[in-house]
């Protein structure tokens, strides 16, 4: 479903822009009809199992702490909300889910993935096609390791999240965080509602360039993990609507021998 040309081309940007800056901003990523599917399938998750939302954590620790981090997480393994997207499909198609070779993409009706489709488009799909425009080397083959996309919420009101890296060091192989805002996100005011997320690439931290990029939808951020400084701006209490993130994590390989069994899920 996800293999479209769209993200092929979004994939290649990103990646230029992390070779020659360190982060790039990606608008436009899945294009119209896929950002529906997206973000329908991640609004469903964040409605129907708010259950399984915890607040974010600081560090490998498991701490954390709202007036540090005002978020709300949940992890996606992959195989959420297979059998409610077949049903939702089933719906829109009358009670017959058409097969690959039916042609669904080029069909009417709206495409119905789930939030587990969703996460692995970002293991996959995204990660194959910026590892091959990147340099030999700097990432690993998704294949070598198992990971699972955080799906992160801010409530209107809720604090953001204070300059940190995501790569903790010693053995933590983060090198490159992906972002995607779902189109729920909407045209996102940062002067109105907040939550813009702040980037300091620059090699002194907070005293380098200082980029503020709303959470629009279908935007896709990605940076260097071990590099570069971030910060989530709180959220306005009169913003209209939640703020919605799915992020992600690409691993460089390991010094010396690799042996993939040893990788943890994260």
């Amino acid at each position: 479903l996800f293999a479209s040309d769209r993200l092929r081309v979004a994939a290649r940007e990103a990646a230029a822009g992390l070779v020659a800056r360190g982060s790039a901003v990606v608008d436009g990523a899945l294009g119209p009809r896929l950002a529906e599917a997206a973000s329908a399938a991640l609004t469903r998750h964040v409605a129907s199992e708010r259950h399984l939302f915890s607040a974010g954590r600081l560090d490998q620790t498991g701490r954390s702490d709202v007036s540090t981090r005002g978020d709300i997480i949940s992890w996606i393994s992959g195989d959420e909300g297979a059998d409610e997207a077949l049903r939702l499909g089933a719906g829109i198609w009358g009670g017959h889910v058409p097969g690959s070779s039916e042609g669904l993409l080029g069909r009417c009706p709206p495409a119905v993935v789930s939030p587990g489709a969703v996460a692995q488009m970002f293991r996959s799909c995204l990660s194959d096609h910026v590892i091959s425009a990147m340099p030999a080397g700097v990432l690993m083959s998704s294949d070598n390791y198992v990971t699972n996309a955080m799906m992160s919420v801010y409530a209107p009101g809720a604090p953001g999240f204070v300059p940190h890296t995501d790569n903790c060091g010693g053995h933590d192989l983060r090198r490159v965080t992906a972002v995607y805002y779902p189109s729920s996100n909407g045209d996102w005011d940062v002067d109105r509602d907040g939550g813009a997320l702040v980037l300091r690439p620059g090699e002194d931290g907070a005293g380098g360039r200082r980029e503020t990029i709303a959470p629009e939808g279908d935007r896709l951020v990605v940076f260097y993990s071990d590099e570069v400084e971030h910060e989530v701006v709180g959220v306005s209490e009169g913003a209209s609507r939640e703020r919605l993130a799915l992020s992600f994590w690409y691993l460089k390989p390991p010094p010396g021998r690799f042996d993939p069994n040893l990788m943890s899920r994260s």
